[in-house]
């Protein structure tokens, strides 16, 4: 019996190579998207977070315009440290404690929500600039952490 013997009997040990290295860089494509994916999310949840907290001490100025502008402060001006809790039941606050009480509290929620939070609220012509402030040198590839640029919202309206 004459057997034939063909010269193409199975993959070659150097095809399987080359098809595993191809599959592991789009692995690592994959891999490096994901990573950017988490990181535009954390920075999209500090905007977020930016936007919610401007537009909470908006609503407090709102709630009294005639003090408006007694909510002024600088981005580097300390908030008042106490203040009379007006938001238990059956205090009855000035319009200067609840001021003094709505910054107290807006300011502590920066800190507290965002990485290095800072804000401030200006008074521009007849607009008021209100600024939230926030390091986001996690989403951005150029900043490793070294010398942070602070991302900011401002939010500009009348009163």
């Amino acid at each position: 019996m004459n057997r034939v013997r063909s010269k193409e009997v199975g993959s070659s040990l150097i095809e399987v190579v080359v098809a595993l290295f191809v599959l592991a860089i789009g692995m690592l494509g994959v891999l490096s998207m994901q990573v950017k994916s988490m990181q535009f999310s954390q920075s999209a949840y500090y905007y977020t977070q930016a936007v919610y907290l401007a537009n909470q001490i908006l609503e407090n100025m709102r709630s009294s315009p005639d003090i408006a502008n007694a909510y002024l402060i600088g981005i580097d001006e300390s908030a008042p440290t106490t203040a009379k809790n007006c938001s238990a039941s059956g205090e009855t606050c000035s319009a200067t404690e609840f001021r003094n009480f709505n910054l107290k509290i807006w300011r502590e929620n920066v800190q507290a929500t965002l990485v290095s939070g800072k804000s401030s609220v200006e008074r521009v012509g007849n607009f008021y600039a209100i600024t939230v402030q926030f390091d986001d040198t996690r989403s951005s590839p150029d900043n490793n952490g070294e010398n942070p640029e602070l991302a900011e919202y401002v939010l500009m309206t009348e009163i």
